[in-house]
């Protein structure tokens, strides 16, 4: 009993526990093993603010992981001189792909006008002047003080190991745009499910209320990996130095802005729970909008 206990599954679920405590303290809405599109988030938590039909819903992607005695997480420094936009998704958004699924959604219900003229509809109502609707609802991360572009696990003598450190943080890049295209999907299903129940003269003016509305929702995610495993960053001088969390990049070939996520020791989640709380409470009231 005793070594399944001290096991690294053992812990990685005394850990999950750990972060879903913390997060219900600070009043997000909590659920542990939130299965998506991408397998199952640890911790999935919710804060919900609204203001003038506005509606934001911030999602924290916790994947937590517990690692062997020995091991270490060594992380290469870079600059971190960019603001950390959270990824997010409105079914307003003036995405080729997504209008594009929205229009195969409507045509299977409308004719090819009625369904360009609703998408018209649904384009004024999320960009009136010009403006997205729900670009007051978007928010950067709270700025981390060390940035990483990449990183090793190593033992006590330095040797290099393997864990499951590696497959959690493939998870939580990966994790926004999956949670993204699963609220598409949903969207999706929901407006079929209403206008194949309603009589076809009133499928127009149905579909063209139901996008309207639509518009007045943003959704955003903060993917991070919180791991017993020591953090340490590798600076310009070789000096490695010891941090409670810090911000991971992963640079794309083609697109500019790099993809993060954030690593947090699991000493240190309860004081990074109470400065993403507050950050975001903050940022949200100065904008005028009240948390549900």
């Amino acid at each position: 009993m005793t070594l399944i206990l001290e096991s690294e599954a053992a812990r990685s679920l005394t850990l999950t526990r750990v972060v879903a405590s913390v997060l219900r303290e600070h009043e997000w809405l909590v659920t542990e093993g939130a299965c998506y599109s991408g397998g199952a988030i640890d911790v999935a938590a919710k804060r919900t603010w609204a203001s003038g039909g506005l509606t934001a819903g911030l999602r924290l992607a916790a994947f937590c992981v517990a690692s062997s005695p020995d091991q270490h997480l060594l992380f290469s420094e870079t600059p971190h001189g960019f603001e950390a936009g959270l990824p997010r998704f409105s079914l307003g958004d003036d995405d080729a792909t997504q209008r594009e699924a929205i229009r195969q959604t409507l045509v299977r219900y409308l004719d090819a006008p009625a369904s360009e003229d609703v998408l018209q509809t649904m384009h004024a109502a999320a960009y009136p002047n010009g403006v997205a609707r729900s670009a007051s609802a978007s928010v950067v991360a709270p700025a981390a003080r060390a940035c990483a572009s990449g990183f090793r696990e190593i033992d006590d003598r330095g040797r290099a190991a393997s864990g499951g450190f590696a497959l959690a943080v493939a998870d939580a890049f990966s994790s926004a745009d999956a949670v993204c295209d699963d609220l598409l999907h949903f969207e999706l299903e929901g407006i079929g499910d209403d206008l194949d129940v309603e009589v076809l003269p009133e499928r127009q003016e149905l579909a063209s209320s139901i996008l309207v509305q639509a518009t007045s929702r943003c959704e955003l995610v903060h993917p991070v990996v919180v791991t017993d495993a020591p953090l340490s960053i590798l600076g310009d001088a070789a000096k490695t130095t010891e941090r409670p969390w810090l911000r991971l990049l992963r640079s794309s070939l083609i697109a500019s802005a790099p993809r993060w996520i954030d690593i947090v020791h699991e000493e240190a989640f309860p004081r990074y729970a109470s400065t993403v709380t507050r950050h975001y409470d903050a940022h949200y009231k100065r904008r005028k909008f009240n948390r549900l």
